[in-house]
């Protein structure tokens, strides 16, 4: 897992990462003018969604994943480690899946 983490760190995932966080941002910043006249908030629903799996990624897996990194003892550590950053990843697959689908969806205009 902590080969992941180190991996993970670099330009290609960081660009996609971030970038669908800004884009989900940017759906949300174009949906309000059509929630105000009138048609329904479902990608605005698949934004906040998308943007809430991305908090739930910075705000519980990536302190759990540097603290496990940082520990002297990974045995023990991991023990601390699994069932919360399990939890919080399924949490995660959860919002980016409902949040894809709900964007993805060609909902009447």
């Amino acid at each position: 897992m902590v080969a992941i983490n180190v991996q993970a760190v670099r330009a290609p995932f960081m660009i996609v990462f971030f970038g669908a966080a800004a884009a989900s941002i940017g759906v949300l910043v174009v949906a309000v003018p059509d929630i105000q006249n009138g048609l329904p908030p479902l990608h605005a629903v698949g934004a906040v969604l998308s943007v809430l799996s991305w908090i739930s990624t910075v705000a519980v897996n990536v302190p759990l994943n540097t603290r496990l990194g940082a520990a002297s003892d990974r045995a023990s550590a991991w023990d601390a480690f699994d069932r919360p950053w399990t939890r919080a990843n399924h949490l995660r697959t959860f919002l980016s899946v409902a949040g894809a689908v709900v964007l993805l969806y060609p909902w009447p205009a």
